[in-house]
């Protein structure tokens, strides 16, 4: 959150060493790296408040430098989507193809999540092994693979495994984009057209698909497209980022004791500290639940608008395009407004609109009102994804950030093929109107998860709230300590 005051500066001087070293801090929240005295620091201190603090024109130098770099994961994000809205459309033919029901095609969403769930785990030892650059190339490398292997309709079983890596990819790409992303200028607007890209690629991806229907094109040749535009994106990382370091923050000093005269370092491995972290099982949980249910009802709603509501397939598909715009139109629009009014709050509203429009969409039977209720929506679900991830990258040091992310993105992209198996077991048994209650009750599991989420702005929790007042009214000089009663326990 920026803050409009002036910059606070505070010289501090160690005693610790001969070399002196001057911290000058030029805000409460944004301390600068410590500078050696021969270093000057009137330079700092003396300039004006825009080079002090990093904003606009600063901002806008940075947003020259790394403009390619941030197209590239736009560019990524959208294939990621793509790939997610082509799956819903062409899983009618690939049941068709191999001769298989609901119940054992979905399985290859499972075996997606397998792969999203590994990579989300060892996301910080990859990254710490090969470099989050590293983990770009081999991403896309995987992905290539996937597709090639896929595009070729060998046996059921061999295509299972490919999923395992395509997730893999999926997982090391997402984690990676929104690291980059996070460091990069005017983080939240970008955040939010990262996402939007990705809801860019979906809306794109029934179209594909719906092409091939109306052309009787193979399924196959969604894959051919799909892994020409995955070789593009691989060297296109090459050759955006071959010259670029991506800024990871190291770990501050750890902690240090004397025991019977030796000296005890005290030191937790940074995934440990990140799962220490309050807002980390929260917000994978909620994610887990999020994601489960955006690609569930991207990925099945075609089934269902094809076998419950009945029409023509090519229109049909194009309808599912309409909630996957809706979602790009509520990341581009909406993340202003949910800034505005309070993450948190703005949250809440999403969901619960969410909740009411998949009860439209059960239970009306026009496809004009279905249409409608998808793109709705769409526009709910849309900022809640890079809400939650910039509220996470406000809330958690910045050491943290790459292993946080990393395995939260990785987690609950997860749900994106967990859920959507769990869909097709339930299709099969119940038929595909069952997903409507089902996603209803994952979106009530969202709004319940919200509840825990802590922060960052005015609190929406009532009882700290009422203690917040108490406490002021016994004691008014106790504004700073009422102020930060809600969001201590972060």
């Amino acid at each position: 959150m920026e803050h409009s005051e002036a910059p606070v500066f505070v010289r501090s001087q160690s005693d610790t060493s001969d070399a002196q070293t001057i911290v000058v801090h030029c805000s409460k929240e944004k301390p600068q790296e410590p500078i050696s005295d021969d270093q000057s620091a009137s330079t700092i201190c003396n300039s004006s408040p825009t080079e002090a603090t990093g904003e606009t024109e600063t901002d806008r130098q940075r947003l020259r430098k790394t403009i390619f770099q941030i197209l590239q994961c736009f560019y990524t994000v959208s294939l990621m989507g793509l790939q997610d809205g082509n799956f819903g459309v062409i899983l009618p033919r690939l049941k068709e193809y191999y001769s298989v029901s609901d119940s054992l095609v979905s399985i290859l969403f499972l075996l997606q999540a397998g792969g999203y769930f590994v990579m989300a785990f060892s996301n910080g030892y990859v990254v710490s092994k090969i470099t989050q650059k590293g983990s770009l190339y081999l991403g896309c490398t995987m992905l290539v693979i996937g597709y090639v292997v896929i595009l070729f309709g060998l046996p059921f079983p061999v295509i299972c495994v490919m999923m395992i890596i395509v997730g893999g990819g999926l997982s090391l790409l997402n984690a990676g984009c929104n690291v980059y992303i996070i460091t990069a200028p005017y983080t939240t607007t970008v955040l939010n057209l990262l996402h939007a890209c990705y809801g860019t690629g979906a809306m794109i991806g029934p179209l594909m698909a719906s092409s091939l229907l109306e052309h009787n094109l193979s399924w196959r040749v969604s894959y051919m497209i799909l892994a020409g535009l995955s070789g593009l994106s691989l060297l296109g990382m090459y050759i955006n980022f071959r010259n670029t370091e991506i800024e990871i923050h190291t770990e501050p000093a750890p902690e240090s004791t004397a025991e019977d005269g030796e000296l005890t370092v005290k030191r937790d491995s940074i995934f440990k500290q990140v799962i220490k972290q309050r807002v980390t099982p929260v917000c994978s949980v909620f994610l887990l639940f999020y994601v489960g249910t955006e690609v569930t009802f991207g990925s099945w709603s075609f089934s269902f608008l094809t076998e419950v509501r009945g029409g023509n397939p090519v229109q049909l598909a194009q309808v599912t395009s309409g909630y996957w715009a809706g979602l790009t139109f509520g990341r581009i629009f909406l993340g202003a407004i949910t800034a505005r009014f309070g993450e948190k709050r703005m949250v809440t509203l999403y969901l619960i609109v969410t909740c009411a429009m998949i009860i439209l969409i059960w239970q009306a039977t026009p496809i004009p009102v279905d249409l409608a209720g998808l793109v709705i929506l769409g526009m709910a679900l849309g900022p809640i994804f890079p809400t939650t991830v910039s509220m996470v990258s406000q809330i958690l040091p910045r050491y943290l950030h790459t292993t946080t992310i990393g395995f939260l993105v990785g987690l609950g992209q997860g749900g994106a093929a967990l859920f959507p198996f769990v869909n097709g077991q339930i299709a099969s048994k119940a038929g595909v109107i069952g997903m409507m209650p089902f996603t209803l009750a994952l979106s009530i599991a969202m709004l319940a998860t919200w509840i825990f989420m802590p922060s960052i702005g005015p609190s929406m929790n009532f009882i700290e709230i009422y203690k917040q007042r108490k406490l002021k009214s016994k004691n008014p000089t106790a504004d700073l300590e009422a102020n930060t009663v809600a969001s201590d326990k972060v």
